[in-house]
């Protein structure tokens, strides 16, 4: 295991580990003032927007946490005033998300301290990746649009993988394109990733496998409200295996994992040559 410790008044002791899940001691001192905590499945989102100055602008960075479902967590005061408490987190979680070049989001097993006055909330995620292969389910095994003489029609077949294959024709173009959404957050939050593309007639065809990264677990202490883009890449690059040379680039986007806690949709987007507007048909997917 390995321990990112970006807020050095908070300590963190591993106190036992059963083999699917850790439990953790975190202590933190009189001065950070701990008024609650909260765990739960932590939703660690960022983006880039910008921002104008008359003709000037600039990008604007930020990041925060969401707990989804939080359960709270009982703090202990000493007598010295140090705060003190035990949190059990899963390893059995595997982290998911993706990083693309303007947003993201890290979904992971988290806790939340909220501290008193104006000061920034306090996070730690327990990152851990999969050696299991993912299964994949759908809400429906076929996309079809059908106007005219404008048709397309696939078939999808999923297992650990899921592959799509039919004719299109008539079209302008017509678009395969799954998005990932993390689960139990009801932002705007999302990233799409395009697996075919056609124009014309003939055969779309697509395949798209889950990411499944395997590496030492990561403990990660955080405001995440002063996170930069920077230290997005070294969790990324951590996930590689690759931390030696950090900082690098690494490329966008950046799939941090697939699994049950983010939510998926593949599309079928179809626009015919005379239409300006597009059509869109959906299904649910499920990798667990």
């Amino acid at each position: 295991m390995r321990l990112i410790n970006y807020v050095r008044q908070i300590e963190v002791d591993l106190e036992r580990d059963d083999g699917h899940a850790y439990s953790f001691k975190v202590t933190a001192p009189k001065s950070l003032h701990l008024k609650k905590a909260w765990q739960g499945i932590g939703v660690l989102y960022f983006s880039t927007s910008l921002e104008l100055y008359g003709e000037s602008a600039s990008e604007k960075w930020s990041s925060a946490l969401v707990i989804s479902d939080p359960r709270p967590v009982e703090i202990t005061h000493s007598p010295s005033g140090r705060s003190e408490l035990r949190v059990v987190l899963s390893r059995d979680i595997p982290a998911v998300g993706v990083k693309t070049m303007w947003q993201g989001f890290l979904v992971a097993p988290a806790l939340k301290l909220s501290l008193g006055g104006l000061r920034n909330d306090i996070s730690l995620m327990l990152i851990s990746g999969r050696s299991e292969v993912p299964q994949v389910s759908l809400e429906s095994a076929r996309l079809a649009f059908e106007q005219g003489k404008t048709r397309a029609d696939i078939v999808i077949r999923a297992g650990h993988e899921m592959h799509c294959r039919g004719p299109v024709s008539e079209v302008r173009f017509a678009q395969l394109v799954l998005t990932r959404r993390p689960i139990h957050y009801t932002g705007n939050m999302r990233a799409t990733e395009r697996l075919a593309e056609s124009t014309g007639a003939g055969i779309m065809t697509a395949t798209w496998k889950p990411v499944v990264r395997t590496f030492p677990e990561l403990v990660l202490i955080c405001r995440p409200s002063t996170l930069l883009e920077a230290d997005f890449d070294r969790i990324a690059l951590h996930m590689e295996g690759d931390t030696e040379s950090y900082p690098k680039s690494i490329l966008r986007p950046f799939i941090f994992g697939d699994g049950r806690t983010c939510r998926y949709s593949l599309s079928l987007i179809v626009k015919k040559a005379a239409l300006r507007r597009s059509h869109r048909i959906d299904t649910k997917v499920e990798v667990t």
